[in-house]
């Protein structure tokens, strides 16, 4: 759950300073994604956990009012609903995380719940607000069972070798390719563009890279492509690179190129950043086609 406040700069420390529009909102980086997907049109299903909880109850609603499959939803007694505390200035944030109900959730869980709902050619998305090993294990067990497999290492963790060799897309922004590979600040997009070709020498089968309202960069052997952003006015920008994962996914699973789906990505995207929030925030794949036909951008 996302307790989301505004205020015209950041404290600094031990400063106390005033806020305004306070937004309780259901959130968290897996369940984001997913609604994005299904908002999209993937048939889509969530592997999770949740305390016994208002929180809980009210993520679960959120959820399956946006047409997300929720039976693999595990609820626990032993922790609490995952918690983001967000603070919101001149349209950016920054985030702080009380993991919670997600980071109890095993290893033999997810292998047990893939086992069944998943069928070989599903797409599998994953990101790092779960437990570390419970993840990894995932991807592994995702792969094997004929998976095409995509992850966005967010918040960054770093990835073994072995499970490197498992995944077939990382999708991750400018920030996290930084702290994952190593890499120094990439001024421009030669430079990042060379960087992402000699990763996939040795490392995931694509690679795409947002960078914010420059765009985003899909590089794949022998191949790169650049996709400008779209302008909009923005409001709060947390779930726009969720919102541009999870569209990706659902792109993806429903056949489109990687080339098509950068653009319709990015158009949610954008669009995300129009409203105060997360999942409130994000588009049906309708609401996309329809403002995007009146050549806004």
């Amino acid at each position: 759950m996302d307790l989301s406040i505004e205020t015209d700069r950041m404290p600094f420390e031990g400063e106390t300073c005033d806020g305004k529009n306070l937004l309780i909102n259901p959130g968290g980086k897996g369940a984001n994604q997913a609604v994005a997907s299904s908002r999209i049109g993937a048939h889509t299903l969530i592997i999770g956990s949740i305390g016994n909880d208002a929180f809980g109850e009210d993520i679960l609603h959120s959820l399956t009012d946006s047409g997300v499959h929720c039976d693999e939803v595990i609820s626990t007694d032993n922790a609490s609903t995952g918690l983001a505390i967000v603070i919101r200035t001149s349209g950016n944030n920054r985030i702080i995380i009380e993991h919670g109900a997600n980071y109890i959730l095993s290893s033999e869980q997810v292998i047990e719940a893939l086992d069944r709902v998943a069928c070989p050619g599903d797409v599998f998305l994953t990101q790092f607000e779960c437990c570390e090993k419970t993840t990894c294990d995932a991807i592994i067990h995702a792969k094997e069972l004929g998976l095409y497999v995509i992850v966005n290492p967010s918040p960054v963790h770093t990835i073994p070798k072995h499970v490197f060799n498992s995944i077939d897309l990382l999708c991750l922004n400018e920030t996290e390719c930084m702290s994952l590979f190593g890499l120094r600040a990439m001024d421009d997009f030669e430079s990042i563009d060379r960087s992402l070709s000699q990763l996939l020498a040795n490392e995931a089968q694509t690679i795409i890279l947002t960078v914010g309202d420059a765009g985003s960069i899909v590089v794949t052997r022998g191949q790169s492509l650049y996709q400008q952003a779209f302008r909009v006015d923005t409001v709060d920008t947390t779930s726009a690179g969720d919102t541009y994962v999870g569209a990706m996914a659902a792109c993806v699973a429903n056949g489109k190129s990687l080339n098509d789906a950068a653009v319709l990505a990015s158009k949610a995207a954008a669009l995300a950043t129009r409203k105060i929030g997360a999942q409130r925030s994000i588009p049906t794949l309708s609401e996309i086609e329809r403002f995007f036909e009146k050549g806004e951008r």
